[in-house]
């Protein structure tokens, strides 16, 4: 593989230009492969004018002072030190040597961070240099992976829960076993599942997605598994083919699994146990050679406990379950989402906007409670209402509720109050903030886990 030729990449170097650091690249002899914008604005030269120098050339006429790519080039190994541009210029640098496939170095990566944006204790050099570090082995990772058609879909997995997610998925896309995915809303199981079925040896066949919530029961069964001709009154003359059959050598997504009503569980039971199915009107079965994966940001025990769920198809289901992580729990993950969000959507409206440091400060600050989709959907809003091509913190401000101290205050619990009022004050906070959220009473009931009754006599409860 020519890792050089990877940082030809147009949407690779407008992601490495949108980042807080200085990138600097070069190849084995030490000539200048790619630098970011922060690189050439530091060194004074374009990068146009930097490509193809050599890094004793930039040394020798000042610009360099040590060369720390020269450095990790010598010495063979990864160089950490200060180094000094065009005299005056101060940086912490890290000097990583990308090795090939025969053990011949080929690239040197080098990240920087002026240390004018770096406090003078030691504590805060520390920080600075883990940091550099990370972003060091995030492009290491990434050019050590194959090229792929989603290579340029990489999940972002900085922090120690991604990675856990990362290594759990690249485990099981070799099996044929079927995957439960649980989580939040707005996580990423339909990215993860998706990323399982491009590990995975049917990944040169389709991969189709059915959202269990979205489709009326009348439907849901003709919708998996089809209906011959002649099935029922008004059908297709030529029949239907179902996702089943369309996903056949590949793999099918249940979206949303929770909601799939309980008549039909028993049939798709059949299906996850014997990979067979029965298409309307037909009296003979077919097999199915097809990978399930199945996701649910519900307790499926609680609804098994409850009879709402079948407890043999939970099992059936359940043989590898990987909970994806919230946000909340990947906040060092968020720069780099944020970065490659930007960029997405630059490409879409044909724009150049860029992230502040403080614009990335502030959503670490948020709750993120619409986890990654929460963020897409925020930065999508920023890049097209932001009146200026850098993004600043008031921004998403105006976009995200941050949270008031004051209500904050209300999930605290006062000296006066006994248990059951507290909890009967946080249930009211709870459910007028749902009723609030939500278009209709059902919708505010679903998120809560309730039944559409239960809530609305809850709501005229607190209501009067």
């Amino acid at each position: 593989m020519q890792y050089n030729q990877l940082f030809q990449n147009k949407r690779l170097q407008a992601v490495l230009d949108q980042l807080p650091i200085s990138v600097f690249v070069a190849d084995h002899e030490g000539f200048v492969v790619w630098n970011n914008h922060i690189s050439a604005e530091g060194i004074g030269l374009s990068q146009a004018e930097m490509a193809g120098k050599h890094v004793s050339d930039l040394e020798k006429q000042g610009i360099l002072n040590p060369s720390v790519t020269r450095l990790a080039l010598e010495q063979k190994k990864q160089i950490t030190r200060v180094q000094v541009i065009n005299e005056h210029l101060k940086q912490l640098m890290v000097a990583k040597p990308i090795y090939n496939e025969d053990g011949q170095i080929e690239l040197i990566i080098s990240i920087s961070q002026q240390f004018e944006h770096i406090g003078q204790d030691d504590e805060s050099i520390d920080e600075i240099n883990d940091l550099i570090q990370t972003y060091i082995l995030e492009l290491h990772r990434f050019y050590m992976q194959a090229p792929s058609r989603e290579s340029n879909k990489r999940a972002v997995t900085k922090s120690k829960a991604a990675k856990s997610l990362e290594q759990k998925v690249t485990r099981i896309s070799s099996l044929p076993s079927t995957v439960l995915l649980t989580g939040e809303t707005g996580v990423g199981k339909n990215y993860t599942a998706r990323t399982i079925h491009d590990y995975s040896q049917r990944r040169s066949n389709s991969f189709l997605t059915l959202n269990c919530s979205t489709i009326p029961e009348s439907l849901l069964e003709s919708e998996l598994f089809g209906y011959v001709k002649g099935a029922f009154s008004g059908a297709n003359s030529t029949g239907k083919t179902g996702l089943v059959q369309m996903a056949e050598g590949g793999t099918l997504f249940l979206d949303e699994i929770a909601e799939l009503p309980y008549a039909m569980q028993a049939k798709l039971l059949e299906l996850v146990q014997d990979k067979t199915f029965l298409p309307i009107g037909s009296t003979e079965k077919r097999r199915a050679d097809i990978r399930i994966i199945a996701a649910t940001n519900q307790n499926l025990e609680t609804l098994v406990h409850h009879k709402q769920f079948r407890s043999d198809l939970y099992y059936r289901l359940n043989v590898f379950q990987i909970e994806v992580p919230t946000l909340k729990e990947r906040l060092e993950d968020l720069p780099l989402l944020a970065y490659q969000f930007v960029q997405k959507f630059n490409e879409e409206y044909h724009q150049q906007k860029k992230l502040s440091r403080e614009a990335i400060e502030t959503l670490t600050h948020y709750s993120w409670p619409g986890n990654i989709r929460e963020l897409q959907h925020a930065i999508e809003r920023v890049c097209v209402f932001a009146e200026n091509d850098t993004i600043s913190p008031e921004d998403f401000k105006k976009e995200l509720q941050f949270t008031d101290p004051e209500q904050s205050l209300a999930f605290e619990k006062h000296e006066s109050e006994t248990l059951s009022q507290f909890l009967e004050r946080i249930e009211k906070n709870v459910i007028l903030q749902a009723a609030d959220e939500h278009r209709n009473s059902r919708e505010a009931a679903k998120s809560l886990g309730m039944s559409q009754p239960t809530f609305s006599r809850r709501v005229r409860k607190y209501e009067t």
